[in-house]
């Protein structure tokens, strides 16, 4: 009876030793899966931020684009008003 327990015992040990290595296995592959989908998501987020500040860069000069076109029409215009005021004031724009 002693030698067939002794021999359960080694069976039982050969299973567990078994297990913990395909467990380690599978940690292993586990970890590596992990890896690649951490790599594959910051490449993808590391073009997508490339992307992003390229439109960024480009909606920035666009923008200073208009705003200078707004102050100059807006020059333009307070030049043609003040000529307006100059004449009027002056007597010129004023009908009888």
């Amino acid at each position: 009876m002693n030698e067939e327990l002794q021999g359960v015992k080694n069976e039982l040990l050969a299973a567990i030793q078994e297990v913990r290595a395909e467990q380690k296995e599978s940690e292993a592959r586990i970890l590596r899966v992990v890896h690649d989908s951490e790599t594959k998501l910051l490449t993808a987020f590391l073009r997508w931020q490339d992307n992003s500040n390229t439109k960024f860069q480009r909606l920035k000069a666009d923008t200073g684009n208009a705003t200078r076109e707004l102050e100059l029409r807006l020059e333009n215009v307070e030049a043609r008003l003040e000529e307006v005021e100059k004449r009027y004031l002056s007597g010129g724009g004023q009908t009888q």
